[in-house]
């Protein structure tokens, strides 16, 4: 896991105690990072879609390139025979 690498000597430090330091590091990970909402916040995602809207989503994603019409540009060049 990602908080055995990130936090090795923590928990090689802790001893006994490692088993519930890393729990506390993947919870802390797990509300603050691992969270849709943050990356929406940061601009990675466009939105957060609740699952309850996902298929509503998708097909009007899907609507939306069904019209959509990409031509390739015209050859600069033909191939010639080597």
């Amino acid at each position: 896991m990602r908080s055995s690498l990130l936090r090795r000597r923590e928990l090689a430090e802790a001893g006994d105690g490692a088993a519930v330091l890393r729990k506390e590091y993947i919870d802390a990970y797990n509300a603050h990072v691992a969270t849709p909402y943050g990356a929406a916040e940061r601009g990675f995602v466009d939105a957060a879609i609740a699952p309850s809207s996902t298929r509503h989503q998708v097909a009007a994603a899907l609507r939306a390139l069904r019209s959509l019409d990409q031509s390739r540009p015209p050859r600069k060049h033909n191939t010639m025979p080597l």
